[in-house]
């Protein structure tokens, strides 16, 4: 799992030290801990976008003033308008402490039931568990390659080494079903106002026709 090193400031709080911040290009940002104080300081938004847009997870290097500290990402806010992250929570990694934490799942292989015309159902992207800081995963491959039609994984059929999974077990992470049978559908055309099954003309309609062609008569 790679680790992403910030470079970072100190910030002052109160509302106004955080909206120049923001007009500076940073987002403002907090690191937390038990037996820490909160630590305060803000980071440029280029340099989060590592640890946002990303299907992996990172554990991050904060350095400010001489000082490092090994964290995760737990938390980030957006501007509702520009979606732009607005700030940004940190917490503390301490070795030999586990930790719960989101891992992503990356599905590898085409199911041989999807080959055989079935359609594939994800329905869990990611899983929660707890670990040390030095276990934690970037992603957990699954192979998929060998479902057929019909058949089911779920979270209790993973085995994972020094996680504790806290998703519950019955959970399904994806399915292979059969394709859905195809429905042939009625087409009915209306025809001066008289239903008409096939484009074909109903007994009634061809009979008023013809009635009211003899009357005109």
């Amino acid at each position: 799992m790679e680790s992403i090193i910030l470079e970072v400031s100190s910030r002052n709080l109160g509302k106004k030290a955080t909206k120049a911040v923001r007009q500076r290009g940073n987002v403002p940002c907090v690191l937390y801990g038990h037996d820490l104080d909160p630590v305060h300081f803000e980071v440029p938004e280029l340099s989060l976008r590592p640890l946002i847009y990303t299907h992996e997870t990172h554990t991050v290097e904060v350095s400010m003033d001489g000082k490092t500290w090994s964290c995760i990402l737990r938390a980030i806010a957006y501007d509702p308008v520009t979606y732009a992250p607005s700030h940004a929570d940190f917490q503390l990694l301490r070795q030999g402490e586990k930790i719960r934490i989101t891992v992503p799942i990356q599905l590898h292989g085409t199911p041989a039931g999807q080959l055989e015309g079935g359609v594939t159902q994800v329905v869990l992207t990611e899983l929660e568990v707890e670990c040390l800081p030095k276990d934690i995963p970037g992603h957990i491959d699954l192979e998929i390659g060998h479902m057929v039609i019909g058949d089911t994984l779920h979270v209790s059929d993973l085995t994972l080494d020094n996680l504790d999974v806290l998703t519950s077990p019955s959970q399904t992470i994806v399915t292979v079903a059969g394709a859905a049978p195809e429905i042939e559908e009625e087409v009915i055309e209306l025809v001066e106002g008289e239903a008409v099954e096939g484009g074909e003309e109903t007994e009634e309609g061809a009979e008023g026709e013809e009635s009211e062609g003899s009357e005109e008569d």
